[in-house]
């Protein structure tokens, strides 16, 4: 394959991208915004949700739905971010910041759980959400303007599937006691305590997604011809397996690691093998950070053998079996192949592989097993290729992908707030979704979904390259931290005349 040279713009300073990126996910807070939010993003509303039957947590997305599942998987992340990579965070200035957010969705997540054998999956419904440019209608405002359904969607013992929900609520409420338990104690056994009985109901129930048993993840075109999907769960088994993983880390009780290596080998048997849409890790598959933490605590051979073929796609492009499921855009972006539902979300699906290399590069059982300084700073390097890409690093034209920073960044995300000018009374499809031009409000920080297989962006607010979610952001969090606290540079990574090369990098862990 031909070598792609990438320069390494010298104006992105990793330790003033993260603030901002950190900076973002403040403002899809449901509550109260901290003061640092509100005096940096002057038009927000300062208040939202203060009724809801659940209050707190985030608005993952445009809307202004609190979806249950999608805030767990996020948390989950950033405490694993937290745990591992706090010196990265410190070394910003953004630790503070990121635990508060952590807190806040924890408190959310334990709120949601009203009893022990009861959780609260969703707030909202996005149908009231759909818009249409075609007939100018829709909600499309401010959250004083939001929907006034607020109707809380619950799984209980009784429930016809919800298993994975409650399991991946379980997994970041575990998590986040790994990231507090020093630092806060007393809320990290609160946290865990919820844990523990969210893990019980999840092992209780079919084992069936909650989607479309008690809430609708319909996936297709809804009316007024706007294309809708929720955030869908399409396995049990693999947040099943997280969450015991979590919970072995967390008490050291042996059942929780037989159950995790049982849910584990579940999922392996039920997943489509070197299929590109199996090296996603996002709130759809927890199965990858499943297997980083059992073979990290136990050596699993089954989750050894996952992880090895996970970072052979990403960095080679080709899975054990010479598949091919990944390549690399003309501006060096690794892409997922081959399957419509792979190019849906581009950045966050690098972000999610990026932060993952940093964490096995490190972690002592590869390294114990014989993981090469060699392999150790390909991976290192595969991080840093995909942050560099993400912030406008690419071969060409460079544009950046995270709003309000570095060259030609997205100036029309998909978000309500951002379109709405503060001059309107009442912000509607018509005076804000449609207009032209940029957004009037700049919202720094946040990463957009992402450009196409030839790098192809449509920077238009109706557009689902721009799209942005709390989702998107948290793993890139995690990867810049990984990158600061195990100082990795372009200096690391440069080859001869001091430039950038991306390409497949042939020396991956097993190889």
């Amino acid at each position: 394959m031909a070598s792609l040279w990438l320069m390494i713009p010298n104006e992105y300073d990793l330790k003033q991208v993260l603030p901002a990126l950190t900076g973002f996910v403040d403002t899809a807070r449901s509550g109260a915004l901290p003061a640092l939010t509100r005096a940096a993003y002057l038009w927000l509303e300062p208040l939202s949700g203060l009724t809801d039957p659940v209050q707190g947590g985030f608005y993952m997305a445009a809307d202004y739905v609190k979806y249950s599942m999608p805030i767990a998987t996020s948390m989950m992340m950033l405490a694993l971010s937290l745990a591992q990579f706090p010196e990265g965070y410190s070394a910003a200035g953004s630790l503070d910041a990121a635990r508060s957010q952590l807190r806040h969705g924890a408190d959310y997540l334990m709120a949601a759980h009203t009893a022990p054998d009861r959780f609260v999956v969703q707030v909202g419904n996005p149908t009231d959400y759909l818009t249409s440019l075609q007939f100018n209608n829709g909600s499309w405002g401010r959250p004083s303007d939001m929907p006034r359904n607020r109707t809380a969607y619950n799984i209980t013992r009784d429930s016809a599937g919800g298993a994975d929900a409650a399991a991946a609520a379980a997994a970041a409420l575990a998590a986040a006691h790994e990231a507090f338990k020093e630092y806060d104690p007393v809320f990290a056994q609160a946290a865990l305590k919820h844990a523990q009985q969210l893990y019980a109901l999840a092992t209780l129930l079919p084992a069936r997604s909650y989607c479309q048993q008690v809430v609708d993840c319909f996936e297709g075109i809804k009316t007024g011809g706007y294309k809708w999907k929720a955030y869908p769960s399409t396995s049990v088994y693999d947040d099943l397996s997280l969450a015991a993983a979590w919970l072995f880390a967390a008490t050291g009780v042996r059942s929780y690691a037989s159950d995790s290596q049982f849910f584990f080998t579940q999922h392996l048997a039920r997943e489509t093998p070197n299929n590109p849409t199996s090296y996603i890790s996002n709130y759809d598959n927890a199965a990858h950070i499943a297997a980083l933490l059992l073979d990290q605590q136990l050596g699993f051979p089954p989750a050894q053998r996952h992880m090895l073929d996970f970072f052979k796609g990403w960095m080679t492009g080709l899975s054990t079996a010479k598949t091919p499921v990944l390549f690399v855009t003309p501006k060096g972006l690794h892409y997922l192949a081959g399957h419509p539902a792979a190019g849906d979300e581009p950045l966050p699906n690098a972000a999610h592989a990026a932060m993952l290399a940093l964490l096995y590069a490190h972690s002592p059982r590869a390294q114990a097993r014989g993981l090469t300084p060699f392999v150790v700073q390909n991976m290192e390097c595969f991080a840093l290729q995909q942050v560099n890409y993400v912030l406008g690093g690419q071969r060409g034209k460079a544009r950046s992908f995270v709003v309000g920073l570095g060259s030609s960044p997205p100036t029309k995300p998909q978000h309500r707030q951002a379109s709405c000018a503060s001059g309107v009374l009442k912000c509607t499809v018509a005076n804000s979704l449609a207009t032209e031009g940029p957004n009037p409000n700049v919202l720094k920080g946040a990463i957009v979904a992402g450009p196409d297989s030839s790098d192809g962006f449509a920077d238009d607010r109706s557009s689902e390259q721009s799209r942005v979610s709390v989702a998107y952001n948290v793993p890139f969090m995690g990867t810049v931290a990984g990158l600061l606290q195990h100082a990795v540079s372009p200096a690391n990574c440069q080859k001869e005349h001091g430039l950038f090369q991306d390409i497949f990098l042939a020396a991956t862990p097993g190889t």
